[in-house]
């Protein structure tokens, strides 16, 4: 599968999975979903992600989830909606939540690429 055809996947997956979000009470607005290269390099250099992050590629979103007017950001409150995105696993895309991380990313949304998470 091409690069833009795993991308295409992707942005389906996500719309599917805001719209249940929204279907089940949660509001979202989205975070950072593409991050230059320059700026990965900076993350990297901060601890605060990894130089070739699936954001440089179109292929990860960090949303912002709501629940009851409260913004979400552990993995303990993120845990129905990051279950709910690992439930989009087909044959075509391994979806990854960063809540599975070691280094906790909870509000983190992707699909495996080149052993990347």
């Amino acid at each position: 599968m091409s690069l833009l055809e795993k991308q295409q996947v992707f942005s389906k997956l996500l719309a599917r999975f805001i719209t249940d979000l929204h279907l089940r009470g949660y509001e979202v607005t989205f975070g950072e979903v593409y991050r230059p290269p320059e700026m990965a390099e900076i993350y990297a250099s901060q601890g605060r992600g990894i130089k070739n992050s699936l954001h440089t590629i179109k292929l990860a979103a960090d949303l912002n989830i709501f629940y009851q007017g409260k913004f979400l950001t552990t993995k303990k409150e993120l845990e129905i909606p990051g279950k709910l995105w690992k439930s989009y696993t087909t044959s075509i895309a391994q979806t990854c939540w960063g809540g599975d991380f070691q280094k906790e990313d909870a509000n983190h949304y992707s699909v495996f690429h080149n052993g990347i998470k």
